[in-house]
């Protein structure tokens, strides 16, 4: 590390789009001041300059992660306002950006939330964890709005790239160790070198223990999971010219415990609907069902999740000139295995009703799934000072998910066997016209061919025997166009039109009735306007970003609950419309060589522009927008309605301070994380509304100039306030048609905690 005394620390957040969410703060000699370090992203198909790139995009260092004790990719919604990422525990990731997403849950295999997830530029198939652990990680690139010219199908409303750790030719290395006052336990060690000439290596590992604000009164145990997982690279150079990086990954994450607790349950309602029948005292013992509430009471002590993960990859560069040609071969699998609980509630209800005269229900469900894809990318990028410089090249992926749900319970038993298989072959390319030496003209296009298959057979009562295959394909045109302008001072302003999609998909959380084959949900389009700019001023100790964009979505695929049904299936259809706009607003300022900060905020309105016949929520009343027609089916129209968890507003606030105390440096770091109140659900359940909150971190971290090693104290949700990550209602038919059921997922951080974290750089 560098001198302390010389060189700032990263900051612990936020400023993007131009800089970066934690930009490096560098200070050359006295007469120039401290200045905010150039940052370069890599999500675009090439290296460049973030502030040279026509798109709003964030960048996280490992450090600024480290400081916010960032462990899972749900923690990005503190410190990207424009994210919004719902719990990774015991599953998968719902992700939205700028208030858009698909609210994919595990039985809806082979959907897209919408925000492309990449490892190195690698997509990680939509069903796989592989992308929740923040381990072994360099930075985060964030691409916000669309980005289907470069980032492909899965990237409707966005892009994540987690940016590895690479190979170094001199030795190097760094361990950590943190410990929480909430039996959060992680340890991480990466080590990197030349073993010859024209061969060097990395390796990197990690070990983490950490338990939810989540209590299972049954067995007095917290929710919990523990992870761990290997990374090795091999970079092998022959010449100058040619690289020929080599990368394998094997994970391992299990957990243990309820995922969601009762934030709201109708008063007087009866499991079931039978009258008398185990009221809520029974159901819930020592539960207080309300809005806060991180308790539940459960004998399924077997609820969680065991996930397997094998990642494989093969990059190769060869330098032709000043021309890049690029191949990337990459091959990942993941096992899943999960157990849910089926109500949450402290009785084997159905055992206790039949008394015994039935076969037993146990109260849960296994789901098992085995994610698998195979891809490879050709590339060749011109370089970037001539006239006319592109990135050009051909995609093709396979994404196969055999999938398995069981639940055996006689009253509504799930035996289903499934595989959906999805492959895609694109031509994409993109250049840029340097009309003159200030003015460009940015142009893309992007062929898609996608190919979509299902095989799905039941074997339980609802429909023995049933047995329903189909198979799809289409070709999607999209692309962009846009125009940057130099201007004085080294700042930037640009307009971007592009012409996005999200693909047709199967909805394989339905429920056969015959033989008959599913019928595919249409695709998105897309069309996305956006102005922005990028500025420094004040020898670049401030740097002043925005963008204002408009995002048109027609036939836009929305993921609800079927609550006339005893366990709610999920429905996957197309809302007529809807559209996101907004203003992001990002500052960071180097106020002095010890004094450092930055804001970002987020203004969208995100709504459903037309949504007749949405389902209605459990209990809704004709008075409150339910309708029932002459067939008995209850709809609502959310045309105006706003799109699920999507927040007005959110604002993010850092302030870093060094200060040098003899041959040691402190620097004290605060953020404070705010956001506007929210549903979370489609249908505008009132008790999935997430209020207004604010979250406040701080962090000291000592070390000696040498930077030999550093140890760090943090409070993360100082003030103690409570939020969720997710909210979800599709427990309400189960106590009956006039019921309302909300459960909630409390975030890691829904309460206070406190922890120490030291590291040793070698």
């Amino acid at each position: 590390m560098p001198n302390l005394k010389k060189t700032t620390l990263s900051c612990a957040i936020a400023a993007i789009a131009g800089g970066s969410m934690a930009p490096l703060w560098a200070q050359s000699d006295k007469e120039q001041g401290p200045k905010i370090e150039e940052v370069v992203i890599t999500a675009q198909k090439r290296t460049e300059r973030l502030k040279d790139a026509p798109v709003a995009a964030s960048v996280l260092s490992a450090d600024s992660i480290a400081r916010s004790n960032a462990s899972e990719i749900s923690d990005l919604n503190n410190l990207v306002p424009s994210v919004q990422l719902k719990g990774s525990f015991n599953g998968r990731v719902p992700m939205s950006m700028r208030g858009v997403s698909t609210n994919a849950n595990e039985a809806a295999i082979g959907l897209t939330s919408g925000v492309s997830i990449m490892i190195d530029g690698v997509p990680v198939p939509s069903d796989s964890t592989a992308a929740n652990e923040l381990q072994d990680i360099q930075r985060v690139e964030v691409l916000k709005g669309p980005q289907a010219t470069l980032g492909g199908r899965t990237a409707s409303a966005g892009v994540i790239n987690l940016v590895t750790k690479k190979p170094s030719d001199t030795f190097l290395g760094s361990a950590t160790a943190s410990v929480t006052n909430d039996n959060e336990r992680k340890a991480n060690v990466y080590v990197s070198g030349p073993l010859a000439d024209m061969l060097s290596y990395s390796l990197s590992a990690y070990s983490s223990h950490r338990e939810y604000p989540i209590k299972n009164l049954y067995n007095g145990e917290n929710s919990q999971s523990v992870g761990r997982g290997l990374r090795a690279k091999l970079l092998f150079s022959p010449t100058k010219d040619l690289d020929l990086t080599l990368s394998a990954r094997v994970a391992e994450n299990e957990s243990r415990g309820g995922t969601f607790v009762y934030q709201y349950l109708t008063p007087g309602v009866t499991i079931l609907n039978v009258p008398g029948f185990l009221g809520q005292a029974d159901l819930f013992p020592g539960v207080n069902i309300h809005y806060g509430n991180m308790d539940y009471n459960s004998p399924v002590t077997q609820m969680g999740q065991k996930n397997q993960d094998r990642d494989l990859s093969l990059n190769i560069d060869y330098r032709l000139g000043d021309y890049t040609l690029s191949s990337t071969t990459a091959y990942q699998r993941e096992i899943q295995h999960y157990i849910q609980d089926v109500p949450v509630v402290s009785q084997y209800f159905f055992n206790i009703l039949t008394g015994g005269s039935a076969p037993p229900f146990y109260n849960y469900g296994s789901f098992y799934a085995a994610p698998r894809s195979v891809s490879q990318e050709l590339k060749i990028a011109s370089p970037l000072n001539q006239p006319v410089s592109y990135v050009a090249g051909l995609f093709y992926s396979n994404v196969t998910v055999p999938h398995r749900r069981v639940r055996d319970w006689v009253a509504n038993p799930l035996d289903l066997t499934q595989k959906s298989v999805s492959k895609t072959t694109d031509l994409y390319g993109r250049a840029t016209w340097a009309v003159s030496p200030t003015t460009s003209v940015i142009t893309g296009l992007r062929v898609n061919y996608d190919q979509l298959s299902y095989t799905y057979a039941e074997a339980d009562s609802n429909c023995p025997g049933c047995y329903s295959s189909g198979s799809d394909s289409s070709t999607s045109w999209v692309g962009d166009i846009g125009l940057r302008q130099r201007l004085a001072g080294d700042n930037m302003v640009y307009a971007t039109y592009s012409r996005g999609y999200k693909p047709r998909v199967y909805n394989m959380a339905d429920t056969l009735k015959s033989n008959a084959a599913l019928k595919p949900v249409d695709k998105e389009n897309i069309d996305h306007f956006e102005l922005g700019s990028k500025s420094s001023f004040l020898n670049r100790r401030l740097t002043l970003n925005t963008a204002l964009f408009n995002t048109t979505y027609k036939g836009f695929q929305v993921q609800t609950f079927d609550n006339s049904q005893l366990i709610a299936p999920a429905i996957l259809s197309n809302a007529g419309k809807a559209r996101t706009r907004g203003l992001e607003l990002d500052a960071a300022l180097a106020a002095t060589s010890d004094t450092k900060l930055t804001v970002s905020a987020a203004f969208i309105d995100a709504k459903f522009l037309r949504y007749e016949g949405a389902p209605c929520y459990g209990g809704q009343t004709v008075a409150e927008g339910c309708v029932t027609d002459a067939s008995g089916n209850s709809t609502q129209d959310l045309s105006g309605k706003p799109l699920p968890d999507s927040p007005r507003t959110k604002i993010t606030l850092g302030a870093e301070h060094y200060i040098a105390l003899g041959s040691y440096g402190l620097t004290l770091n605060g953020t404070y994380a705010w956001r506007s109140a929210a549903r979370m659900q489609a249908n505008q359940n009132p008790y999935t509304n997430q209020p207004s909150f604010g979250i406040l971190n701080l962090n000291a971290t000592l070390s000696p100039e040498d930077g030999k090693y550093s140890l760090s104290l943090f409070v993360n949700n100082v003030t103690n306030r409570f939020y969720l990550v997710n909210a979800e209602d599709f427990f309400s038919a189960i106590y009956g048609s006039q019921a309302n059921a909300v459960i909630g997922q409390p975030a890691r951080d829904a309460q206070r905690y406190a922890g120490l974290r030291f590291t040793y750089n070698f």
